[in-house]
C-alpha cells in the first residue's frame, strides 16, 4: 500500500493526472530551495565566517535531494494546495472583476498623465510664440501651435540673411565702382563720346598750351 493513499492526497475532488501536475510543480518548488540554501552555505564556507559543515546548513528533509518524496510530504500535510481554478467559478469571477479594475484605473491615470503633459507642451508652444510676435497664438490643437512657433522663427530668420545678404552686396558693388576708377588697364573708351566731339567739331589733339582748336 501506498503511503500516503491517493485518496488523502486528493482529499476525493483531483483525479491523478492533476495529483501528478501538483507533485510535479511542488518538487520544482523543493528543488529550488535546496538549490537556494547550497548556495548561501557555500558561500558562508568561501569567506569562511562559520565553522559548520555543508550539510549540517541545509535543511534535512531536502538536503537528500529527494524532490518529489519530499512534495508529497508537504502535499499530504497541507504544505502545499492543490486549488483548482476552473472549477471555482466565484473565484474566476472575482479574479476578472479585479482585473478590469486595475486595468480602467490603469488606463484612467495614463489619460491624466497625458493631458497633463499636453497642457503643458501647449502653454509653453504659446509662450515661444508670444515672445516671438505681437499677435498672440490662438489655443488650437499641437501641430498647429507647433507650426506658428516655427514660421516665425524661420520668417526672423529669413529677415535677418535678406539684411546680411543686402549689406554685403552694396559693399561688394561700392567696392567694385572704386577699383574700376583707380584701373587704367580695365577703362575702355566710350564711341558715344567720339560722336559727341565730332558733332562738335572738337579736335582730338589738345595743343601744349592746353587750347584746342574748333
Amino acid at each position: 500500500m501506498i503511503y500516503p493513499p491517493i485518496e488523502e492526497l486528493t482529499n476525493n475532488k483531483y483525479n491523478r493526472y492533476m495529483l501528478v501536475i501538483a507533485t510535479a510543480k511542488c518538487a520544482r518548488l523543493v528543488t529550488d530551495e535546496y538549490c537556494e540554501q547550497r548556495a548561501v552555505a557555500e558561500k558562508l564556507l568561501e569567506n569562511k565566517q562559520t565553522d559548520k559543515s555543508l550539510a549540517s546548513m541545509i535543511k534535512r528533509e531536502i538536503r537528500d535531494e529527494k524532490a518529489v518524496k519530499t512534495a508529497i510530504n508537504r502535499l499530504h500535510k497541507g504544505s502545499y494546495r492543490i486549488v483548482d481554478e476552473s472549477l471555482d467559478m466565484e473565484y474566476q469571477a472575482e479574479k476578472l472583476r479585479l482585473e478590469m479594475l486595475e486595468e480602467e484605473e490603469a488606463e484612467r491615470v495614463a489619460i491624466e498623465r497625458k493631458q497633463r503633459e499636453d497642457d503643458a507642451r501647449r502653454a509653453q508652444l504659446k509662450a515661444i510664440a508670444e515672445a516671438h510676435a505681437n499677435d498672440p497664438v490662438e489655443e488650437e490643437d499641437e501641430d498647429s501651435a507647433i507650426d506658428a512657433a516655427f514660421e516665425l522663427k524661420a520668417q526672423r530668420q529669413l529677415k535677418r540673411r535678406a539684411q546680411n545678404s543686402a549689406a554685403a552686396e552694396k559693399t561688394i558693388v561700392k567696392n567694385t565702382k572704386d577699383d574700376n576708377f583707380d584701373s587704367d588697364d580695365d577703362f575702355e573708351e566710350d564711341d558715344s563720346l567720339d560722336s559727341i566731339d565730332d558733332n562738335l567739331g572738337i579736335d582730338d589733339e589738345i595743343d601744349d598750351d592746353s587750347s584746342y582748336d574748333v
